[in-house]
């Protein structure tokens, strides 16, 4: 679901696009999203701080981080096999 997910985002991206990649923005303590990027082609290229929900800094449980992931190639960052 979750790849066949992933696959009509990249194809509205690539129909909007201005550029042949993509990318998207995941909270680095959620390991198993992090695990599913990368073993669809996802590169990690950056790190910064997550910004509190609506400014206000008691939203947030500590100083959580987000990780952005990368595909060089929109067009299909999922095998065509797998959706």
């Amino acid at each position: 679901m979750g790849a066949a997910l992933l696959a009509r985002a990249a194809e509205a991206v690539t129909e909007r696009a201005t550029g042949p990649s993509m990318y998207l923005w995941v909270l680095e303590q959620n390991t198993a999203a992090r695990q599913f990027y990368r073993a669809l082609g996802g590169t990690c290229v950056e790190k910064a701080v997550v910004s509190a929900p609506g400014g206000v800094p008691a939203r947030l449980n500590g100083s959580p981080h987000m990780l952005r992931i990368t595909w060089s190639d929109n067009s299909s960052p999922v095998p065509l096999a797998d959706r």
